[in-house]
């Protein structure tokens, strides 16, 4: 079992990157609390900016709506979408 006290050591690739992973008291590697939120962010951010673009859809330009398996405007779009969700919640995260 995993103790809850973690120390910081250096990974096998410290020499080329800065990179710190957090290990139990056996050693174990496990993730540390900002990666778990960081992946939450994301992942809201994902799907904010998906609902956005979706709730637009059918007030978008033809050109700005995606279509499937294809790299398109409304495919850029989207990412957009999204990456002003992810901004938002992280300007949020700092003003807490």
């Amino acid at each position: 079992m995993a103790s809850k006290e973690y120390q910081e050591q250096d990974s096998p690739a410290a020499n080329t990157t800065a990179c710190r992973l957090a290990t139990t008291a056996e050693g174990e590697l496990v993730s540390k609390p900002s990666v778990v939120m960081n992946f939450l962010q994301a992942l809201a951010a994902i799907l904010l900016g998906n609902i956005v673009y979706f709730a637009l859809y059918s007030s978008l330009p033809p050109l700005a709506r995606h279509q499937p398996l294809h790299v398109d405007l409304g495919m850029a779009l989207d990412f957009w979408f999204c990456l002003v969700a992810y901004g938002l919640i992280r300007t949020a995260r700092k003003w807490r």
